[in-house]
């Protein structure tokens, strides 16, 4: 046993190898951009290592500048079309304002022609008493139903009610030709000097008429042919008033008419049931009837 200790000894070959220790060290990863890692590729294939292990100058990069000018280009290629969109809309905007554009446009006279204006042409009298509870007419143009929906008017500055002043419809030759409406307004007691009477409209603004109408002491009251009517020698208005009595007259004797129609049916039937009653005995239903 002894021998072979000997022999492990002096034989090197037959040694135990010492023990290797294995350490780690901590690697730092470092994780760049794909698009920084492709730029690294790039330049490494375009910088050729020297075998003396220097590096060359890099030569300049081509695909950048291609790159760049591509994109240049199409800055260039949108600026433009920018441009040409604002002088079309600026084109457009310009043929509109002319009346050159597709759209449908109305001609100034045309649309002149159909809208209305309403308006007074001759007020009759044109002087009065201060003391009021007379009518002056105002005869004027287009004075329709739509213009004078709730309409309100003015004596100064007094409001006068509805129920003191009405629109008439009909044509006054020897007054005022172009007229086709007349308002009369029942002016109420004012102070001595000039008043303008004016009609407020919804839609077309204050109306006035031609000239202020002049309350006086001096003038004597009017004479009136008819209530609510103006001068005896206003002919014209008479025969207007006189035919809207007249319609309604035929309007009353047509109502009447029919009650009376009414009046001998209700009778009729009346007759008949006392008959029957009389042939039921039904004699307290007699009396009440």
């Amino acid at each position: 046993m002894d021998g072979s200790s000997d022999i492990d000894d002096d034989n090197p070959s037959y040694k135990r190898p010492p023990q290797e220790t294995i350490t780690s060290t901590p690697v730092k990863l470092e994780v760049k951009a794909i698009s920084e890692q492709k730029d690294e590729g790039d330049t490494g294939l375009s910088r050729p290592t020297n075998p003396a292990g220097g590096e060359k100058r890099a030569e300049p990069n081509r695909r950048d500048s291609n790159v760049n000018e591509s994109e240049s280009e199409e800055e260039e290629s949108e600026s433009e079309s920018k441009s040409e969109s604002t002088t079309e809309s600026l084109d457009y905007s310009a043929d509109s304002a002319r009346g050159d554009s597709i759209l449908p446009t109305m001609d100034d006279s045309s649309y002149l022609q159909s809208k209305k204006h309403p308006r007074f042409v001759l007020m009759d009298p044109q002087e009065g008493s201060t003391k009021g509870g007379y009518d002056v007419c105002l005869y004027g143009i287009d004075l329709d139903e739509n213009v004078m929906l709730h309409a309100q008017v003015f004596v100064d500055v007094y409001a006068i009610s509805p129920a003191n002043w009405r629109v008439v419809h009909g044509k006054w030759p020897t007054l005022a030709p172009d007229a086709t409406y007349c308002l009369q307004v029942r002016v109420p007691e004012m102070p001595p000097g000039e008043a303008w009477i004016e009609v407020e409209t919804m839609s077309d603004g204050r109306l006035q008429c031609p000239r202020p109408f002049v309350f006086s002491d001096k003038v004597s009251p009017m004479k009136y042919s008819m209530r609510g009517m103006g001068k005896e020698w206003n002919l014209d208005s008479a025969k207007t008033e006189i035919a809207h009595l007249y319609e309604e007259v035929s309007q009353l004797k047509l109502k009447l008419q029919n009650k009376s129609e009414d009046e001998i049916l209700v009778s009729r039937q009346l007759c008949l049931l006392r008959t029957r009653l009389l042939e039921d005995g039904q004699l307290k239903y007699l009396e009440k009837i």
